[in-house]
């Protein structure tokens, strides 16, 4: 799956009206390059939905998790740490 096909699948998704925003990260060994969405609300700041694989598409988050976050940047590793758990 491309980035772009993963980025025109997921935006709108999760969230309510709110922003979708995308982080590519190649996190190496099995998981190789992912890509992280998470939303950005005016009042609650930016949340971690979903890290999907370039390769074959797999979403890497059990669904109905969320988690905040910081930043895009602290979404690189607040969703390594979703997926682990």
């Amino acid at each position: 799956m491309t980035i772009k096909a993963i980025k025109e699948k997921y935006d709108g998704v999760y969230g309510n009206g709110e922003k979708t925003m995308f982080k590519v990260f190649d996190y190496g060994g099995e998981i190789g390059k992912a890509v992280i969405v998470a939303t950005k609300h005016f009042a609650y700041g930016n949340t971690v939905w979903q890290a999907v694989r370039v390769s074959d598409g797999a979403e890497l988050i059990k669904e109905g998790r969320c988690r905040p976050c910081d930043s895009m940047m602290d979404a690189i590793d607040v969703a390594e740490e979703m997926m682990e758990a």
